[in-house]
């Protein structure tokens, strides 16, 4: 009776064994694989100021996979749904860039204003990524303001219909309240 609670005991260690085995094997696999993304991603991603968000949310994910297999040694199960994880990583990265590619063409199309003495405030709300502009809403102040010529070169510098752009004429600048 002995022996046969001792082969159990030595039968359980050994499946306990095997287990920690394959969970270090998957560990290290994933750690490789990580790395490996990580060295693509920085060949791949062009100098920006994206690269800094996208650096660090992948070190975040590199951090996950290194302390995943901790929860496995204290017998607890840690559930973590990586496809909505991305899902989400991907949805804040599209909306940053899209909010920076606005804000890019926002400054330009106010400084292309400005060639032409037109002290204005721009607004540009975009879709698809920010490939795709949905409208334009500038703000211009003065009263001198040429509705034609603004919505002309507003067209051909940004590439959209005239009924895209909406102008709002201000006598004054109207300073907003910072908090």
């Amino acid at each position: 009776m002995q022996t046969a609670t001792l082969q159990s005991g030595k039968s359980r260690n050994i499946r306990r064994i095997l287990q920690i085995r394959y969970c270090m094997k998957e560990w290290i696999v994933s750690i490789v694989c990580v790395v490996i993304l990580g060295i693509l991603l920085e060949i791949v991603l062009p100098k920006s100021k994206m690269t800094k968000y996208i650096k660090g949310t992948f070190s975040l994910l590199v951090i996950f996979v290194i302390v995943s297999p901790l929860p496995k040694l204290f017998k607890q199960e840690l559930k973590f749904d990586f496809s909505t994880a991305w899902d989400k990583v991907n949805s804040a990265v599209v909306q940053e860039t899209e909010s920076a590619r606005d804000k890019e063409r926002e400054d330009d199309l106010k400084a292309y204003l400005a060639l032409w003495n037109y002290d204005c405030k721009v607004k540009i709300e975009s879709k698809n990524a920010g490939l795709e502009i949905e409208s334009v809403e500038i703000e211009i102040y003065g009263e001198n303001a040429d509705f034609d010529e603004v919505t002309g070169l507003v067209t051909n510098r940004l590439g959209v219909e005239k009924t895209q752009v909406k102008l709002i004429v201000r006598k004054e600048r109207i300073e907003e309240a910072k908090i």
